[in-house]
């Protein structure tokens, strides 16, 4: 009986390890794209915050308004996506269930 039992087994999965293997190969190259996006995002959002204002006020220290006003413009669309979108709360801490 018990080795009729084995049989069956290897026969539906062969090869276990490498159905696990898969299963987290596959996860990997579909997801890690994805969140490496997400993460550069994120990454130029947070800079973007410090950053732009800095930039604009130097450029418009130094005399070029273009860049410096152009600059201010995008740090404003940053802001206003930041609160239209409510992005801040993705990063709140889940309420307790306690």
């Amino acid at each position: 009986m018990k080795d009729e039992l084995k049989a069956m087994r290897d026969a539906r999965m062969p090869q276990p390890g490498a159905q696990g293997l898969w299963a987290v190969a596959w996860r990997s190259i579909v997801f890690l794209p994805m969140m490496l996006g997400m993460f550069l995002l994120l990454l130029a959002h947070f800079s973007g915050f410090f950053l732009l204002p800095l930039v604009g006020g130097a450029c418009i220290w130094d005399g070029r308004w273009p860049y410096g006003v152009a600059s201010f413009s995008l740090w404003f669309l940053l802001l206003w996506s930041w609160r239209h979108f409510r992005l801040g709360e993705h990063f709140q801490s889940p309420p307790s269930l306690l």
